[in-house]
């Protein structure tokens, strides 16, 4: 029993290496060409060694010039071989000439070192020669046939189904998961009870004519799917059936060639063999019977034609055909998809084929077809009434609509599937639930749903950058789905777009009013959702604009942030001017990597220690260009949630330790990126420990920084006032700090104009602090003197920021709430020389003003540029 058992495994092993082998060589002519080739070189060197070829050349001629022959004939090989780039073609991981190349030196060798043996005449040079050739082409084939076969196994792995899909068998291990377009052989839809009934008519057909089963059905209606799943059950019966299954009409472009193909088909596959000649003549003859009626029931009239021969023919060749499927007792069933696709003349000349010249017995045609493109081509096209299809198929199986519940339910299961394959968590899930309703219920087939995944979500998920995900699988699925659609929201960015206001003004093109925006804008989204209303509750996610006309509001109101825009703040959302583009043109810009340094960013400092966190804070606002402070700080300011709790306190101090570094040039609309930044961190600081908090504050009032101070207290009563009962505690150390310093600056005549304390305009935060304004008057006066007094004076200077550019004029006003009167620093200016740009710039500021004290003007400097303040 042992024994037998062996002996199985050893077939199994052969059978399955023979599998192998007709694997690689696919092109059986290929195997077969190097086979013969490698008998003729073989043969041709035999000979000429046999009767010394090689002796007489060497006394003929002399060893020296049979060697140099030898060489240069070594050498042209070598060129050829690298002309031929065949060390290339090894590299490449499927057959071809190098492969054969090798297997005819393989041979070769093996057939000269066999015929040397029987000659007695394999010395020692010609086995070590031989030897080599043959261990060299032995190997670099085995390397070859494993390197096809590695290939092979990871191509299929690299292509799955929507049944591993469902059994959750998928993951996405770092690469695309695409599903392959070849169709299935499992039922997912529920169609078994066709499958029986196709079964079921195969076996019982046991007809002395050829029995036609016609398949019709829509595109995408699962016809191929069911055939798939008979066939493979066919075949797990085992029983006298034959199934030539790989017959496609319509990848030939003419008729002999689909003629041709036919017949050779049935004949390799039943085993009966004619020759290659043979096959030509007959098919030829076929053609020249069949071809070219102009009516259907015209392939008759040849049997009244001159040409007997032909006719005669074809007439021994369905004789021979009959007695011969007759005789091997099985039952032939050629399956014949996708006929519709087939050009008009050969879906015609198909049906003539079955319906006369293989109208044979023990034969069962199964066609699948589109019957309204059969109908059209036989109507329209060809002007044959399209009942004569009656004439050709016995028995139609209708395939019905695939049910829309069960279609939709397959949809939701693989949508959610895949997207945890692809790495998004329950919990994010319901980012997705409006993209998975859509997609649900607009898909009308499997083929459809698996060409969706590997366009929207592989675009989706392998397109590196950080884009909200959700908002770019909605966009790329739009785009499959409908692609007017999609045109229509990339061509009018002014009624999707809604944030970021100061960029929309001029980017946008929309100059009209508010009123006449909301008119123009709900105009728009009452026609575009007439034709898309099943895409509303999708784009409501996606552009706040369309939420409120959705819940009939105005698009656009008086506020600034409206409400419902708050989910959008922390996302690359396409409803940003700044990202809306990137949507359509997966490209980048500085919006999109100054969000990906602050996500980087907040990565680091969440896995960072107390110190580091300090010190990585201050290293990455000292490196960053002044020119992205602001966006990284509002990016920051807008995830300030994403940082752990415990490690927000430290960026603020990091922020604080280096607001020298801060741009301080004032923005007209919104504020300085020095203001900002105070803001970050007092949001950053509240909900800290009090320990935390002192030394926070502590860390920001450091060379008395009541500047900062200030900021930071109106910015916590800012945040107090949305109810944020955080900042109380954080106020009032503040508070507590400012009131000490601002005392012990005014008490102890601290020069604030002195370097390292010296910030402008941090005198009116110590102005701020008094009531009394003579303590103000008293310690000026104190402290002004000839090396502060363009530092003073450049306090009393305003600075404005507009249409006209960078304005610029000297406020005597400011003058006396600092002095008390106006002219204090006459004595002052007069003796001193301006030395640089700033000095001479703060003067002539100071004269305009002067020059024009009676005239209705201010005397205002425009520049198109900041003025750099160098004091």
């Amino acid at each position: 029993m042992k024994g037998g058992n062996e002996i199985l495994h050893i077939k199994d092993r052969i059978k399955e290496k023979l599998q192998e082998w007709n694997g690689f060589w696919l092109d059986k002519d290929s195997a077969s060409t190097s086979i013969i080739w490698a008998l003729v070189f073989s043969c041709c060197i035999l000979v000429l060694d046999s009767y010394g070829a090689f002796t007489y050349c060497k006394n003929q001629y002399g060893v020296f010039r049979v060697y140099i022959v030898l060489i240069f004939s070594f050498l042209i090989l070598a060129v050829l071989v690298w002309k031929w780039n065949w060390w290339k073609l090894l590299q490449i991981p499927h057959k071809n000439s190098a492969d054969a190349s090798m297997f005819f030196i393989m041979l070769s060798s093996l057939m000269i070192g066999v015929g040397e043996c029987i000659y007695k005449t394999l010395y020692c040079y010609k086995l070590l020669l031989l030897g080599a050739l043959l261990l060299l082409s032995s190997l670099v084939l085995r390397w070859r046939w494993r390197t096809f076969f590695r290939n092979a196994e990871q191509d299929k792995k690299k292509l799955v189904d929507l049944l591993q899909l469902l059994n959750g068998e998928l993951h996405a291990e770092g690469q695309p998961i695409l599903f392959s377009e070849s169709t299935p052989d499992k039922d997912l839809l529920g169609r078994q009870g066709l499958v029986n009934m196709i079964c079921n008519s195969v076996n019982a057909c046991n007809a002395e004519h050829a029995y036609v089963i016609g398949i019709k059905g829509a595109w995408g209606s699962g016809k191929t799917t069911i055939l798939n799943i008979a066939k493979k059950e066919l075949r797990e019966k085992k029983e006298k059936i034959i199934i030539i299954d790989d017959f496609d009409p319509w990848i030939f472009g003419t008729q002999e060639a689909l003629l041709t193909a036919m017949y050779d088909e049935i004949l390799s596959k039943t085993g009966l063999q004619y020759s290659s000649y043979r096959n030509r003549i007959i098919a030829r003859k076929l053609q020249k019977t069949v071809a070219d009626s102009k009516k259907l029931l015209g392939v008759f009239d040849v049997f009244l034609n001159d040409e007997k021969t032909a006719y005669e023919t074809v007439k021994q060749l369905k004789q021979n055909l009959a007695r011969y499927l007759c005789f091997i007792d099985k039952k032939i069933v050629l399956v014949i998809d996708n006929i519709d696709r087939a050009e008009a003349d050969n879906i015609l000349f198909l049906f003539k084929l079955i319906g006369a010249v293989f109208d044979l017995p023990n034969i069962l045609y199964i066609l699948s077809y589109d019957d309204k493109r059969i109908k059209a081509v036989f109507e329209d096209e060809k002007k044959i009434n399209p009942k004569y299809i009656e004439k050709i198929v016995q028995q139609e199986i209708a395939i019905p609509d695939i049910q829309k519940e069960r279609l939709e339910t397959i949809c939701d299961e693989c949508i959610k599937n895949l997207l945890q394959c692809y790495g998004v968590t329950e919990d994010w899930l319901n980012q997705y639930t409006r993209i998975i309703q859509v997609i649900s219920t607009s898909i009308t087939s499997l083929r459809q749903l698996k060409r969706l995944f590997n366009t929207a979500f592989v675009t989706t998920f392998y397109y590196d950058n950080i884009l909200f995900k959700p908002h770019l699988l909605a966009i790329e699925t739009i785009r499959f789905l409908e692609p007017e659609l999609y045109e229509t929201i990339k061509s009018n960015p002014q009624f999707f777009i809604s944030r970021d206001f100061g960029i929309i003004l001029s980017r946008v093109g929309w100059n009209g009013s508010r009123q006449e925006f909301n008119t123009e804008g709900k105009r728009f989204f009452e026609e575009l959702f007439q034709k898309f209303e099943q895409y509303e509750d999708l784009l409501a996610e996606l552009f706040p604009y369309v939420q409120r006309y959705k819940e009939n509001q105005e698009l656009k109101s008086e506020r600034f942030v409206e409400a419902g825009e708050e989910k959008h703040i922390t996302i690359a959302t396409i409803s940003s001017i700044k990202y809306f583009d990137l949507y359509f043109s997966y490209g980048t810009n500085d919006h999109l990597e100054i969000m990906s340094l602050v996500n980087n960013f907040i990565i680091s400092i969440n896995g960072s220690k107390e110190q580091e966190g300090v010190a990585y804070t201050q290293e990455k606002i000292i490196k960053l260009p002044k020119e992205r402070q602001r966006e990284w700080l509002e990016c920051l300011q807008n995830k300030t949630k994403e940082l752990d709790k415990d490690k927000r306190i430290l960026v603020a101090k990091g922020i604080c330790n280096v607001l020298t570094y801060i741009d301080r040039s004032p923005s007209f609309r919104f504020g300085s990126v020095y203001q900002r930044a105070l803001i970050v961190a007092t949001k950053l600081a509240g909900g800290a420990d009090t320990a935390a908090l002192n030394d926070f504050v502590e860390a920001c009032s450091r060379r008395y920084n009541i500047l900062a101070l200030e900021e930071m207290i109106s910015d916590c009563k800012s945040f107090r006032r949305t109810e944020d009962h955080e900042y109380q505690e954080l106020q009032l150390i503040l508070e507590r700090k400012y009131d000490e310093l601002c005392n012990q600056i005014i008490e102890q005549k601290i020069d604030l104009y002195e370097a390292p304390v010296y910030q402008r305009f941090q005198i009116w935060s110590l102005y701020d602090a008094f009531e009394e304004k003579e303590k103000i008057h008293i310690y000026m006066k104190a402290i002004v003197n000839q090396k502060n007094l363009f530092r003073v004076l450049a306090d009393v200077i305003e600075e404005s920021d507009g249409i006209r550019g960078h304005g610029y004029t000297f406020n005597e006003g400011k003058e006396k709430l600092l002095f008390g009167e106006i002219g204090f620093l006459q004595s002052f200016i007069e003796n001193v020389t301006p030395q640089t740009e700033t000095e001479k710039f703060i003067l002539k500021l100071r004269k305009n003003k002067q020059d024009i004290r009676d005239e209705n003007s201010r005397g205002t400097e425009y520049l198109v540029t900041p003025f750099n303040w160098n004091l």
